[in-house]
Order: C-alpha cells, then sequence, then structure tokens
C-alpha cells in the first residue's frame, strides 16, 4: 500500500502516478505490467516508485482498492437492499449498475477483469480463486436471506444457484460488448467512457436476467 510519501505528494503528481499505474495494469496482467514503461509516462526515475510504494504488488493492491471503491458507488444502494423485494429485481440492478461502473470506467474495469483472470503468480496468489469465492459466497449469502423471506424457493440448493449466476455474472459485460459491436479495449487504451449505452445496459441487463429465469421457476 501506499506510503506516506506518496500522501504528500503534490494532487497532479499523485494523479499521474495514478494514471500511469492504472493504464499499465488495465493492458496488462501483473506479470506483464512494467514498472519501467510506468515511470517512462509519469518522467521519473524508476526508483523513485519505490519510495511510493515498497513493492510492485503493494501499488496493485492499491489500484484494486481505488477500483473497487469506484464499483461500491454504483452498488452500494443495491447492496444495501439485500433481502428487501423481489430477489431477480435485485440481481437484474445490480448486474446493471455493475455494467454502468464499466461503460464510465473502463480502465478500473479492466483492471478488476484482469485480477479476476490471475491464477498461476506466485507474488499475489490465486486471485482469480479467491475473486470467484467472494461473489459466490455474497451472492449465496442473498440467496439464503431471499429463500427465509419465501422470495426464492427454498428447495433450491444456495450452492448451486449462486456458482451459476456467478459465472453468469463474468460473462454479462462481454456479451453485451459483442451484441453492440463495442470494442471495450480500445476504451481501455484511449481512456474513453463509452457514452451514450445507458438504455441499452439497462436493457441488456433485463433480458439477460429474464434468460435465467428457469432457475428460479
Amino acid at each position: 500500500m501506499p506510503k506516506a510519501t506518496f500522501h504528500n505528494l503534490r494532487p497532479e503528481k499523485k494523479e499521474a502516478v495514478i494514471f500511469a499505474a492504472l493504464e499499465e495494469f488495465a493492458l496488462n496482467d501483473y506479470a506483464n505490467a512494467s514498472i519501467t514503461n510506468l515511470v517512462k509516462i509519469i518522467g521519473i526515475a524508476k526508483g523513485s516508485i519505490y519510495q511510493y510504494f515498497d513493492q510492485k504488488k503493494g501499488l496493485y493492491e492499491y489500484l484494486i482498492e481505488l477500483a473497487t471503491d469506484t464499483k461500491l458507488e454504483y452498488t452500494k444502494k443495491i447492496l444495501k437492499q439485500t433481502g428487501a423485494g423481489d430477489f431477480v429485481k435485485w440481481y437484474r440492478k445490480l448486474l446493471w449498475q455493475s455494467l454502468l461502473f464499466e461503460l464510465e470506467h473502463p480502465r478500473y474495469a479492466s483492471l478488476l477483469k484482469n485480477v479476476a483472470q490471475e491464477k498461476h503468480n506466485q507474488e499475489i496468489g490465486n486471485l482469480a480463486e479467491k475473486t470467484l469465492k467472494d461473489s459466490h459466497g455474497l451472492l449465496k449469502k442473498v440467496i439464503e436471506i431471499h429463500q427465509k423471506n419465501k422470495t426464492v424457493d427454498p428447495s433450491l440448493d444456495a450452492d448451486t444457484v449462486a456458482m451459476i449466476l456467478t459465472h453468469a455474472s463474468y460473462g454479462f459485460s462481454d456479451g453485451f460488448y459483442v451484441i453492440n459491436e463495442i470494442d471495450f479495449m480500445s476504451h481501455v487504451r484511449e481512456n474513453e467512457p463509452i457514452t451514450g449505452m445507458e438504455a441499452n445496459a439497462k436493457g441488456y441487463a433485463k433480458s439477460f436476467v429474464k434468460a435465467l429465469n428457469p432457475i428460479f421457476t
């Protein structure tokens, strides 16, 4: 995580470090993300980055925290409604807000997508497994609450349903980009939000969840 020297930087210098680091980790997996490339973008000596972070891993974890906090700004209202009302509507809203986050913050979204694919790096561990377990655990908990409230069939196995929905969620946004012929990675490279697609995103979330309805019937 950041050292005090990073927090003491002028705001514009701090933003420059974050911008360059996010670009590098959004476009590459952990192993291929280069501190050398990063410092070239910023225009500082390679050793300078270690005045701000102990190691590459610390910088990576800081970016994940920023991305996760940004995504939470979109989903926290839905997450606070856990257990209330209809589960299918809750899940649809969660997917929709998660997609809006991706459209407006493609680099943060790309970083989190990369994190979910990190399986074999000894330095950072199996983040793919951790991400899967965290997502599955959240959905399982919500499903069990709804089963107690009789808004999800109590005879369904919460573990299995949660895992199905977790894997469905993983491919949700990628499907949106394919259907709408959006080159997501070009927006990541150019650091450009994907605009004018809010209504499409909402409609896609509705259709996507409707296709999953047989799970609950």
